[in-house]
Order: structure tokens, then C-alpha cells, then sequence
């Protein structure tokens, strides 16, 4: 009897490790997520914002060249 119960014990005991060593992996790649997020909101303001510099420009080019003709 006390062999198999060492032997559940061993069994479980692994089996426990794995779920750690799983939820770990997952908690890893949920921050790598985040941080990707972050980067891409990060780069779609940017982009924004260039997009706006770039509307500017243009009317401020029209607008000059109006005053010229």
C-alpha cells in the first residue's frame, strides 16, 4: 500500500510542476503581449500625430501658392 501511494505521490507531484511550469509560460507571454500592445499604441499615436504635421503642410503649401496666383 505504501508503495503506490508513493508512486500517486510521485505522479501528482509532476504533474503539478508541469501546471507551474505552464502557468509561468503563460504569464510570460501574456506580459510579452502587453508590451506589444503598449508598442503599437505607442506607434499608432505617432503615426497620427505625422499624419496631422502632414495635413498642415499641405494646406499651408495650398494656402501659399493661392496668395501667389
Amino acid at each position: 500500500m505504501s508503495i503506490n501511494y508513493k508512486k500517486h505521490r510521485i505522479v501528482e507531484t509532476n504533474k503539478l510542476l508541469l501546471l507551474y511550469k505552464q502557468i509561468e509560460s503563460e504569464k510570460r507571454v501574456s506580459k510579452g503581449l502587453k508590451k506589444t500592445s503598449l508598442e503599437i499604441d505607442l506607434l499608432s499615436e505617432k503615426t497620427q500625430q505625422k499624419l496631422q504635421k502632414m495635413k498642415v503642410d499641405v494646406l499651408e503649401t495650398h494656402f501659399s501658392l493661392s496668395e501667389i496666383f
